[in-house]
């Protein structure tokens, strides 16, 4: 991942912050280990271009070259008449690396995992 810009890096870790921390009844949390389903949790995995910023036609011409780089790969999708997509990272590895750094922070605020709590303020 040394490859990705900084704020891709970053859009993708916040991406898998928000997956691996569940939301309960209650306003209670729960932080799920991503080696519990990896298969799943690297789908889940993505960036879209808003998450970037203001200028989308940039920000996707952006995200495009690094496809072409090889250093992500774009995902398309067709919701009614319309087309979008988004990228993620190429392989299974870098995901890991990426679920693995989310679960890190999670636990370093104070979640424990499997666990149901209050929602710590950070």
């Amino acid at each position: 991942m040394a490859e990705l810009p900084d704020d891709v890096q970053e859009a993708l870790l916040q991406s898998a912050k928000n997956w691996i921390l569940g939301n309960y009844w209650g306003r209670q949390k729960r932080l799920t280990d991503p080696s519990t389903d990896r298969a799943h949790y690297t789908y889940l995995l993505n960036l879209r271009s808003w998450s970037l910023g203001d200028n989308r036609p940039a920000t996707l011409r952006r995200l495009r070259k690094l496809v072409e780089q090889g250093l992500l790969i774009e995902r398309p999708y067709y919701r009614k008449d319309r087309r979008s997509c988004d990228f993620t990272v190429p392989t299974s590895e870098q995901a890991d690396a990426i679920y693995d750094q989310a679960f890190e922070y999670w636990k370093a605020v104070g979640y424990v995992p499997g666990e149901l709590m209050l929602e710590i303020p950070q």
